[in-house]
């Protein structure tokens, strides 16, 4: 774990921001904790903090640059790898969900990269939750609309994606935010050894209609360069009790963001309250 660490890009905005414009810093330092305990020195834990805002300069830089920029020149920044699993999961005619994280620029690459793969154009639906800032939503969803990338509101997926599935489309669904577990549309899961929120409706789609998940990551290179990977496709687990297949699935997924997560450290969205859940019963 510690070579993750010992590597990592911080740049002079990063560090500035670190000491001068601390965002969410609190959230970040206790996240830091939760994920590496004492895996990892306070130092590392300071410079992975320091990474983490210089990760988060450059990606606001790569958005804005979709729209100044030529977007073929753009695309060639991007490496996919893979590739091969997704067709492969693909060719099961049961549908397909790209199982991703906050990892890396997951606003840019998919944008840019997946309307490349020509032989699929015309599957790929993204999940989004909405947002608050009505202008910013409507500025960012326009952009994957454009992109022949159509936006499925997260609260709706339920009703929406059964059908897309069974159509054999190609579900794109970012996984590792907050779910709140008062409305059923979550469950307490373990994520990093402590229980968080997650998604039930990821596995519940998977195990009702066989669709194959695959996980997805994305990552930008020391030169610049953007990777996204195909990962080969998670085997559900089985299970007589449902509610307990859908648990042990469920904390399948969460692994899988783990791993990409301790793969590029400071490139996931450490601002998030990902163990919101926690939090409360901390408070209580």
């Amino acid at each position: 774990m510690s070579s993750s660490l010992d590597n990592l890009k911080i740049t002079l905005s990063g560090r500035l921001m670190y000491y001068f414009f601390p965002l969410r810093k609190r959230i970040i330092m206790q996240n830091i904790d939760r994920v590496f305990k004492s895996r990892a020195s306070k130092q590392q834990k300071i410079n992975l903090a320091k990474a983490f805002y210089s990760h988060f300069l450059t990606t606001i830089k790569e958005i804005i640059s979709i729209r100044w920029c030529n977007q073929e020149t753009l695309r060639k920044k991007i490496d996919i790898k893979g590739l091969h699993h997704l067709l492969s999961a693909h060719q099961h005619q049961r549908g397909v969900i790209l199982l991703s994280g906050h990892v890396g620029n997951w606003e840019y690459v998919p944008l840019l990269a997946l309307p490349t793969l020509t032989t699929l154009q015309g599957h790929f639906y993204i999940v989004r939750r909405a947002i608050r800032r009505k202008w910013l939503e409507k500025t960012l969803f326009q952009r994957f609309e454009q992109a022949n990338l159509p936006i499925l509101e997260s609260r709706g997926m339920l009703k929406s994606m059964p059908k897309l599935l069974r159509e054999n489309k190609i579900i794109l669904f970012t996984f590792d935010q907050h779910a709140n577990t008062d409305e059923n549309h979550g469950i307490a899961v373990d994520f990093f050894g402590i229980k968080a929120g997650t998604y039930k409706t990821l596995a519940f789609l998977a195990g009702k209609s066989g669709a194959q998940v695959v996980p997805t990551s994305y990552y930008r290179l020391n030169t610049g360069n953007h990777v996204l990977e195909f990962h080969p496709a998670l085997p559900w687990k089985e299970n007589q009790d449902w509610q307990q297949a859908v648990y042990d699935n469920t904390r399948l997924y969460n692994q899988a963001i783990e791993q990409f997560i301790l793969t590029n450290p400071a490139q996931w969205l450490w601002p998030h309250r990902r163990w919101k859940l926690n939090d409360v019963e901390e408070a209580g």
